[in-house]
């Protein structure tokens, strides 16, 4: 699955905007891990790179590739510090952050190219993230049902 990006989209490649919330209490590693696997096979643009080929580029969405879940000790400095580092469209359009202070509390970041998500796409996408985790940490049994991209 793949479409050709646009002059504007080939600008910002480096760009990749986050929404993100704090939270408080524990957070599940491997559920969050999960519920992102979930929500990258229910949303394969999560799953795409770009590409260059033929004197263009592409987003290409590969059914093998996971984009990354980080996890990290810090605080709000450790996430305004790591969103605040360009992105590789290379190698992801999109990336799970999981910043833990040690304390109970911390934040979750979700990464997403706007030319995967736009702003409003990416906030419906990290609920559909969270209520997938809440799902899974309360024992409901979940299913990724695949969509797909419009092929260029």
């Amino acid at each position: 699955m793949q479409r050709e990006l646009d002059d504007i989209e080939i600008t910002k490649l480096a760009y990749t905007p986050a929404y993100a919330v704090n939270y408080t209490g524990r957070v599940d590693r491997s559920a969050l891990e999960q519920a992102f696997d979930v929500l990258c096979e229910r949303h394969p643009v999560l799953r795409a790179r770009t590409v260059f080929e033929h004197d263009h580029w592409f987003l290409r969405a590969d059914p093998d590739h996971r984009p990354p879940m980080t996890v990290l000790s810090g605080d709000e400095r450790t996430l305004l510090q790591e969103v605040g580092i360009p992105c590789d469209a290379r190698k992801e359009m999109a990336k799970l952050l999981l910043i833990e202070d040690g304390e109970h509390h911390g934040a979750i970041a979700l990464r997403a190219n706007h030319a995967t998500l736009d702003g409003r796409h990416l906030t419906a996408v990290f609920t559909e993230l969270w209520e997938i985790y809440t799902q899974l940490v309360n024992g409901v049994p979940v299913t990724a049902e695949p969509g797909t991209l419009p092929e260029s």
